[in-house]
């Protein structure tokens, strides 16, 4: 009994929670940033292509350096004005974009609207997300930068999606 009441004593003290807390947080990232799964690639799908964009390549999904963005809604916060940005800086890169949304022509003004200039993949039958549902939770929107077997969670809201893609760039030349 001493002894419990001595190990509680200790894992009630901040010196104890708090490492604690902060290894927690450390380990939560780490699983949820590095996959070492596939992402599975959905050929085949009507393309939506903008004027004076560059064309679609079929190539792009054998490339080991891409990046592959699933998107079901249009929303503010994904920041695709940004996305336009990265496809600018780093032409070598193929950037793969899928649309599973219900109103394709609504999401395709609204694009042609903000200024963005990227083909997109239509994917209405959802079998993207079908077919990677294991890496994806239930997001409206993710993307993952894959370089060689590597596959990490990132977008250009967070850091350390250029170190990313300068790291892709390099093994692609």
């Amino acid at each position: 009994m001493r002894f419990i009441t001595k190990l509680l004593y200790i894992v009630r003290r901040p010196e104890f929670i708090i490492p604690c807390i902060i290894l927690i947080l450390v380990l939560f990232y780490i699983s949820r940033s590095d996959f070492n799964r596939d992402v599975n690639l959905v050929k085949g799908l009507e393309v939506w292509q903008p004027v004076n964009a560059v064309d679609f390549d079929e190539s792009w999904f054998d490339e080991s350096c891409k990046v592959v963005v699933y998107m079901k809604h249009y929303q503010k916060f994904h920041r695709l004005d940004l996305w336009m940005n990265y496809i600018e800086k780093y032409p070598g890169i193929p950037f793969l974009f899928y649309y599973a949304g219900d109103d394709p022509v609504k999401y395709f003004k609204q694009l042609d609207e903000i200024g963005f200039k990227h083909p997109i993949m239509i994917d209405s039958e959802g079998q993207f997300y079908e077919m990677n549902k294991s890496n994806m939770d239930d997001f409206s929107f993710i993307s993952f930068v894959i370089n060689d077997n590597s596959v990490t969670l990132s977008n250009p809201t967070i850091p350390n999606f250029d170190k990313l893609l300068k790291e892709c760039s390099q093994s692609i030349r």
